[in-house]
């Protein structure tokens, strides 16, 4: 009995993925690609406008102590793994923001 149910769980699992399964996940993005153009503009698409640069060196062992170097609020925020919630160049936020609307964007048809 035991098996006939765990037989039954597994079927109705299998077959019930089907239909969701079959459907593109995002349809905007559902391109036919069929030309060199199409196949830039969805590499060239998916990369953000912005650096990560900027707040993650400071998270790194390449950081050292500058008496004389300029100091600022997102340098010292990243140094001690702060959040920082401005949305200023550069900034975890901005990338973030940055990335989300790079592989959101809309294609030419």
């Amino acid at each position: 009995m035991k098996n006939n149910i765990l037989l039954l769980a597994l079927l109705a699992l299998f077959t019930a993925c089907n239909d969701f399964l079959d459907h593109s996940p995002d349809s905007d993005l559902d391109v036919t690609i069929d030309t060199e153009d199409k196949i830039a503009e969805l590499l060239t698409g998916a990369y953000p406008q912005a650096s990560y640069i900027a707040f993650l060196e400071p998270r790194t062992d390449n950081v050292e102590e500058r008496p004389n170097g300029v100091h600022s609020r997102l340098n010292e925020a990243m140094y001690f793994w702060e959040d920082y919630d401005q949305e200023d160049l550069d900034t975890p936020l901005n990338y973030w923001n940055a990335c989300y609307k790079a592989s959101h964007k809309p294609t030419k048809h």
